[in-house]
């Protein structure tokens, strides 16, 4: 779930960094933007959760620190995969190959 969480976080992340500064991003920043989106996020998430362990009174499970660990990694690998993807089909649409060409006749 964190996975499929961080790549909707990263799309999320470059499209409102798209709607706010309109043009096109550089592949680095798109990546940048969706990695940066999903970790700040997923710290987010991660804070509320520990917040409801701690003050609703129950104790934190002993691999809290591991899980905590591999959901924001798992956030962050979906926001990656996300921003490739993103920055990938920037390139295909401003670098278009020879198959992608549309067919002049001569």
């Amino acid at each position: 779930m964190h996975f499929l969480g961080g790549v909707w976080l990263g799309m999320f992340g470059v499209w409102c960094w798209h709607v706010v500064r309109p043009g096109v991003l550089s592949c680095f920043r798109v990546v940048a933007v969706a990695g940066g989106t999903a970790l700040v996020l997923g710290c987010v998430w991660e804070a509320y959760e520990y917040a409801v362990f701690v003050w609703g009174g129950s104790a934190l499970p002993g691999n809290y620190t591991g899980d905590t660990a591999l959901d924001l990694l798992m956030d962050l690998s979906g926001a990656l995969v996300a921003g490739v993807g993103w920055a990938s089909e920037t390139l295909r649409k401003k670098h278009p190959t020879a198959a992608t060409r549309p067919v002049v006749a001569p």
